[in-house]
């Protein structure tokens, strides 16, 4: 019996690399994508097992669903499982009037929406055997942004990146409707914030919003993945899972 194959798209940023590390000890194949050359070769090499492979894919290329397919293809590693990672931060960044750009409002639900769809659909017009997609998206999918988080809550958090987690979240059960037919699960998972590149004062004002009192720790992110991807039944599916140490109950 072959393997599943795990396509992680975004798979050289800090959550992607820690889904492609931790996948690469499950008995399935993986697959990932990242846009520079060289964070794919590295993170390739660290993984140092031959059920890994990854691909330089530019996202933001209208292209890259394409070009991405027939690589896939050419070396047999149609997906079993996709788990849509990929982001840009560089698309949260505002305009001198403290708003997103036309550009970066469009660019952000490409990737966060039209991206994860078109792949979807991509994959199963080559026949790929797709049987679960998971959408990583964020509690900010599910709430608004609390501005006494951030020192700066209109450029610490752009309104843009929660209004297209929500969006990510709605096509999550629209796809999973739309592929039941097809026997393809659709689910996504609203991640809370997790801990890296945050100062300690950030650290503190999150433990006092948080239930659980602090940030996740990225070893907590794998779990409910592998939970969905590896071990859930086909009957879960369009579901929105909550995985934010009770950020949202609040």
């Amino acid at each position: 019996m072959s393997l599943p194959v795990i396509l992680i798209s975004g798979g050289t940023g800090k959550i992607g690399s820690s889904l492609v590390h931790f996948f690469a000890k499950q008995p399935v194949k993986v697959v990932f994508t990242g846009r520079n050359p060289e964070k794919v070769k590295r993170l390739t090499s660290e993984c140092n097992v031959s059920n890994v492979q990854g691909f330089t894919i530019d996202h933001q290329d209208p292209d890259s669903t394409h070009i991405l397919m027939k690589e896939l293809i050419k070396h047999s590693m149609l997906p079993t499982h996709i788990i849509n990672n990929v982001r840009d931060v560089s698309n949260l960044k505002l305009s001198a009037h403290g708003r997103p750009t036309h550009e970066a409002w469009s660019q952000e639900f490409y990737l966060g929406v039209i991206l994860p769809y078109e792949l979807a659909m991509i994959a199963i017009e080559h026949r790929a055997p797709l049987k679960k997609i998971v959408n990583i998206s964020s509690m900010y999918g599910l709430v608004a942004a609390n501005p006494t988080l951030y020192e700066n809550p209109t450029t610490d958090s752009p309104i843009h990146y929660g209004i297209v987690k929500a969006a990510q979240n709605h096509l999550t059960k629209e796809m999973a409707v739309r592929l039941a037919n097809l026997g393809v699960s659709v689910n996504a998972v609203a991640y809370g914030g997790v801990e890296g590149r945050v100062s300690e004062s950030f650290k503190q004002r999150y433990a006092q919003l948080c239930p659980l009192g602090r940030m996740l720790d990225q070893n907590e992110v794998p779990g409910i993945l592998k939970y969905l991807l590896l071990d859930a039944d086909a009957a879960l599916t369009g579901q929105v899972i909550a995985v934010d140490g009770g950020w949202s109950i609040w």
